[in-house]
């Protein structure tokens, strides 16, 4: 069959729109395939890009189902029974995953997609498929290829969240066992080869060293766009992941060494007011705690009036129906005088961080998703530099510096290292709740319970049904 070569416009509109329920692993119809010819300029690439960006911002990849899914499984929320829903979050609250759910065979496919959209941009780079046409192509490939590199990097871990079990510190001989990651996506489509789509899950081994390798690759290519902005991929935004990867695969001498780097670098607060790292369409004149302006966000997903997507929203938004509160035990941690507590609504028992989208100039624009902020930095920091054996004072100056932002007058310093891990870690908790499922990966990094108990097996998620049948010798969950 001849190949019909489409146009870029048409190729990216396919990439970006094309519904959640085709099959990824699947290759599509040749003819609407990315091929050489149809990225031909910069303006070509950082389209194919901006589409993986709009996959980023999905509400199944880093804009909402990832974390409120991860808080159906952790024990500082529990849902309303009567806003489950059959064939979704109550299979999902309840551990009975199957093949055949809709959602999750979205949240498959969603990630997937963006993947391969990061895949073509880095296969276009490596090829200097147009440093001919373009001249301006040598000074930005760099550039480019770096923000595909750590889009495809962040995307394979968060399919591990549900589809893989934890990395196991305490074993690591079981993070070898064939198939117990994801299946590693590393090359675009080119041709209508459905055995080229036949590869099968890497082990949980190798999928962190294809991650870590991507993040780290980003980090180099991007050392000239350090921090250019929060609403873009940097190299600044490379190490904060990295530092949180390495964190959650107990490796807490790389975690502690990547959010120093962010720490000592001095380009980075915490905000003044709580709420302001939500903020609307940017970071805008913010206000830190010390007085000046310095961003809080290390990288967030902006939504505009004109694109926008923040799914967080439905799951703890009282004033939008929030499908869970936050459960007694957990509100009995936060101290009288613990502003944070002023986030979660006394009647509702639910968070404020995300409220329902606000009307601007009469348009309707979600709040921003804040893909990972310094607080998180100076976490990780505190307790990687206890459980590595580094600098204690350094790890106490981390747990003082979230606090003196959550007392603010009321704040009192501490000096004593007795206790000091447990409290770190309830600070994590306090700080970081209904964020990132940060309490659910604390969970599985420690291999604690789950809220219906601790056999993590039972609440992974099931391949989709298409890609096992597409390709029988994939180790189903």
């Amino acid at each position: 069959m001849k190949k019909i070569f489409y146009s870029i416009l048409f190729s990216v509109f396919y990439l970006v729109f094309t519904p959640s329920c085709k099959k990824i692993l699947t290759p599509e119809p040749e003819q609407l395939l990315l091929n050489d010819s149809a990225i031909t300029t910069v303006k070509d690439l950082e389209a194919v890009l901006n589409g993986a960006y709009d996959g980023l911002q999905s509400g199944n990849v880093l804009a909402g189902n990832m974390t409120g899914y991860a808080d159906l499984l952790a024990d500082d929320l529990d849902a309303y029974d009567f806003r489950l829903q059959p064939f979704g979050t109550l299979d999902i609250y309840n551990g009975q995953t199957t093949v055949q759910i809709g959602a999750l065979r979205g949240m498959w496919a969603d990630c997937y997609r963006t993947i391969s959209r990061a895949n073509y941009v880095i296969d276009a780079v490596d090829n200097n498929a147009i440093v001919k046409a373009d001249p301006t192509f040598v000074s930005n490939k760099d550039r480019i290829k770096g923000q595909a590199l750590f889009i495809r990097g962040i995307v394979h871990f968060e399919l591990m969240k549900f589809w893989s079990l934890p990395y196991n510190i305490q074993n690591p001989s079981e993070n070898s066992k064939p198939q117990s990651g994801v299946v590693l996506r590393l090359e675009p489509y080119k041709t209508f080869d459905p055995d080229a789509a036949k590869v099968l899950r890497s082990t949980i081994d190798e999928c962190y060293t294809q991650i870590i390798k991507d993040l780290s690759d980003a980090n180099n290519l991007l050392q000239a766009n350090t921090v250019s902005s929060t609403d873009r991929i940097s190299a600044d935004a490379a190490k904060a992941i990295l530092a949180r990867i390495y964190f959650n695969k107990g490796d807490y001498t790389n975690a502690s060494s990547f959010s120093n780097q962010l720490i000592t670098s001095n380009r980075y607060s915490l905000a003044d007011s709580l709420q302001l790292f939500y903020k609307l369409s940017g970071t805008g004149n913010i206000t830190d705690i010390n007085g000046g302006s310095k961003p809080e966000p290390i990288f967030q997903l902006i939504n505009t009036a004109n694109d926008n997507s923040n799914g967080l929203i439905g799951f703890y938004a009282s004033n939008a129906g929030a499908l869970m509160f936050i459960m007694d035990n957990t509100l009995n941690l936060y101290n009288s005088n613990d502003r944070r507590r002023k986030l979660i609504s006394n009647l509702f028992k639910t968070s404020t961080k995300y409220l329902n989208p606000t009307a601007v100039g009469g348009l309707i624009i979600s709040p921003n998703v804040c893909v990972i902020r310094f607080a998180e930095i100076h976490l990780i920091r505190a307790e990687a530099n206890l459980l590595s054996g580094g600098s204690t004072q350094e790890a106490l100056d981390s747990y003082n510096f979230i606090r003196r932002r959550a007392y603010k007058t009321n704040f009192v310093e501490e000096t004593s290292t007795d206790g000091l891990l447990d409290k770190i870690r309830t600070e994590r908790r306090l700080e970081m709740i209904c964020e990132q499922s940060d309490r659910y990966m604390n969970l599985r990094r420690l291999q604690s319970p789950l809220r219906k108990g601790s056999e993590y097996s039972k609440f992974l998620f099931k391949i989709p049904q298409e890609e096992v049948s597409a390709n029988p010798e994939l180790l189903q969950n």
